[in-house]
């Protein structure tokens, strides 16, 4: 439990530097930063609102693997730290309507970290049956003309597992999958274990080590033991879950966007799909950046780039 304790540090470090650097051209109020929110809460959790009255699109944003909410964490009257949705909300809610579903039960700015019951449902099936039945609520309680489903990270290895979930599909025009692709998590650790791009030893020695890890999670799979920050039983639903599985049977457009240094997630699974599946309508962006995008010259690119992309679609 001591390794899984580091590494699950070492992991939010990277993710909180990685955004924290994204912010820092940014004028973030602390106090507030989302202050055209509205939540509304369903039976399962809180979905939260940015309404854009000009504008009857709507972007659905999937946020990725944390033990946070997916708005962030805040302690007492200020956050501390905020979720890649932060971005998305920033450079799209002037164009368009945003919603962003939360985790499972979740509170607003909380850490579940050492919550055991949230570890318990912390899996694949449980985030697409939380995810698609939020959004179903929500789209039968509200109309947009189109649709775009958007996810980073953990949130777009499950993207196309929710699309097929959703009952009012054919209002959505497009996918959008930040930093993951078609492999399973398994295949991404075995390249990251031979890969020449520069990451921490112990970091490389956990993914060299994967067959072993894998035996003990396969003996242990709801174990609450963590590899990489992260429960074996979470580990358990992802290492063979292959999204390109999905991608097969889909046939509207889909834009990947992902960075050429990820040592999370190697830019060789999205590049899996857009080599055995060329006749997709699929669109990719390849980027000079890690698995959270560095600095706000590059985002500014994504979004004239994605901007372009969405108004192919609409």
């Amino acid at each position: 439990m001591r390794w899984g304790f580091i590494m699950r540090k070492f992991w939010l470090i990277c993710v909180v530097f990685s955004i924290t650097t994204l912010f820092s051209c940014m004028t973030i109020n602390w106090k507030n930063p989302y202050p055209d929110m509205e939540t509304i809460t369903y039976d399962d959790g809180n979905v939260y609102e940015f309404k854009n009255n000009k504008s009857d699109v709507l972007i659905i944003f999937i946020e990725g693997q944390s033990w946070l909410s997916v708005l962030g964490y805040k302690y007492k009257d200020t956050w501390h730290t905020l979720g890649f949705g932060y971005y998305i909300i920033q450079f799209l809610h002037e164009e368009y309507n945003i919603m962003i579903p939360e985790k499972f039960n979740r509170q607003i700015g909380k850490d579940y970290g050492g919550d055991p019951q949230s570890r318990k449902i912390y899996d694949l099936n449980n985030l697409v049956e939380n995810y698609s039945t939020k959004i179903n609520d929500y789209l039968s309680n509200n109309y947009f003309s189109s649709i775009i489903l958007v996810g980073h990270s953990e949130g777009a290895a499950v993207l196309p597992f929710v699309y097929e979930t959703i009952t009012d599909r054919e209002r959505i025009k497009g996918l959008v999958a930040f930093s993951y692709g078609g492999l399973s998590r398994y295949e991404q650790i075995k390249i990251l274990a031979d890969s020449e791009l520069k990451m921490p030893e112990f970091l490389r020695e956990t993914w060299q080590n994967i067959d072993e890890y894998k035996q003990d999670i396969n003996a242990h799979a709801d174990s609450l033991a963590e590899l990489d920050g992260i429960s074996y039983r979470w580990y358990n639903s992802f290492l063979d879950y292959k999204p390109y599985d999905h991608y097969i049977n889909i046939t509207i457009p889909v834009l990947f966007i992902h960075g050429e240094k990820d040592i999370n997630v190697p830019v060789e699974s999205t590049r899996y799909v857009q080599e055995n599946l060329p006749d997709k309508p699929f669109d990719y962006i390849y980027i000079d950046a890690a698995h959270v995008f560095p600095n706000r010259k590059t985002m500014i690119y994504i979004k004239e780039e994605g901007i372009k992309w969405l108004n192919k679609l609409l």
